[in-house]
């Protein structure tokens, strides 16, 4: 048992809590904090992914400017120099890592069909009546247990993105290789 003193309407109040029900509150609390570390993760993902695919297109756009006015690829293939391989190496490259990016922030999500935290399983429900029923008639415990069970699925999902991203920062990271010395060659 653990006492506290809280003030209600200007008179203060002891209140009894019971060591079960703390117990309870940890619980609760952490499934909390887990459920927002990784929606934040996933929040994180999500943008760096648009920062990637951005700088991507934007180096893709240069790039396609760059070939069409300065150097046309309409010519033989063995009349092709190093610059022009470059280029089409570093467009190959820049548009899979848009792909990529495009995959990451697309959402995936397969979730619980009964659960109460995705939001498909709650519009599964045919009025918003019989959601508050099924949240309404559940125990703490099972509460606690529904998040918990969405932050392993979620859990799943800021994996997968996580993976995606880093394949996407890496080929990237090679496409603006291949592109700086074509870009530095066209020009002189």
């Amino acid at each position: 048992m653990e006492a506290r003193t809280e003030e209600i309407e200007g008179v203060e109040h002891q209140i009894i809590i019971p060591a079960a029900l703390l117990e309870f509150e940890i619980r609760a609390l952490f499934a909390d904090h887990a459920h927002a570390y990784i929606r934040e993760q996933i929040r994180l993902a999500d943008q760096k992914a648009t920062f990637f695919f951005g700088a991507s297109c934007a180096t893709l756009y240069v790039l396609f400017l760059r070939v069409h006015t300065v150097q046309p690829w309409l010519k033989s293939l063995l009349s092709w120099n190093l610059a022009d391989v470059l280029a089409l190496l570093a467009l190959i490259t820049l548009a899979t890592a848009c792909v990529l990016g495009v995959m990451v922030v697309t959402p995936r999500l397969e979730g619980w069909s009964k659960g109460l935290i995705f939001w498909e399983s709650i519009a599964t429900r045919k009025t918003s009546e019989q959601y508050i029923r099924a949240a309404l008639t559940l125990s703490h415990k099972h509460l606690v247990a529904e998040t918990l069970r969405n932050c392993y699925e979620l859990a799943f999902i800021c994996r997968r993105k996580y993976r995606l991203l880093a394949w996407q920062f890496r080929i990237m990271l090679f496409g603006l290789t291949l592109a700086a010395p074509y870009l530095l060659l066209a020009s002189g």
